[in-house]
């Protein structure tokens, strides 16, 4: 039979590192898996100024440091693999299968299966992502001061954006998909 754990967390997003801190303080046994690289999205973003206790970091900085803090704790453990299915099992828990570590069991399964930004397929879309491409207004505003910029979009999050960059850029247009 497979391994038990009080917890399986599915993702390794900040999300899902803040809960492996917060497993390994209730000293509960816990496992990360995470198919990609830790931290998620948040790898993508060259410079970080708006985290609590952070004047200034990478994306990948940062998740390293949660990373660290999460295997602080000797009841976690961090696996890169593929969750391939989560079946509830008769006596109440789970097992969760993986596509090259195995399968787990655990009383309890935390989803963190982060975003991915809609990507419009643009020339230069993928190679200026954070080099003057943002998917994040409140995160990359300030990269934009003073400058003239394009919001592609639509609905009210395409203006909520829109309007919020307005506080910086010199000149804001709205580009309706």
């Amino acid at each position: 039979m497979a391994e038990t754990y009080d917890m399986i967390i599915v993702g390794g997003g900040a999300g899902g590192l803040s809960a492996a801190v917060y497993a390994g303080r209730a000293e509960r046994k816990a496992l990360l898996i995470e198919k990609g690289s830790y931290g998620g999205r948040i790898n993508e973003t060259r410079e970080i100024r708006n985290y609590p206790g952070t004047i200034g970091d990478t994306g990948i900085g940062l998740m390293e440091k949660f990373k660290a803090h999460a295997l602080a704790f000797p009841a976690n453990e961090l696996k890169r693999t593929t969750v391939t299915g989560i079946k509830q099992l008769d006596n109440g828990n789970f097992l969760v299968q993986t596509k090259r570590r195995g399968d787990f069991e655990t009383r309890c399964v935390l989803l963190d299966l982060g975003t991915k930004p809609r990507v419009l397929g643009i020339p230069g879309e993928k190679e200026f992502a954070g080099h003057g491409v943002a998917y994040c207004a409140t995160c990359d505003a300030e990269m934009f001061k003073g400058k003239e910029i394009y919001v592609l979009g639509a609905g009210d999050q395409a203006i909520e954006e829109a309007d919020y960059l307005t506080g910086f850029a010199s000149k804001v247009t709205v580009i309706v998909l």
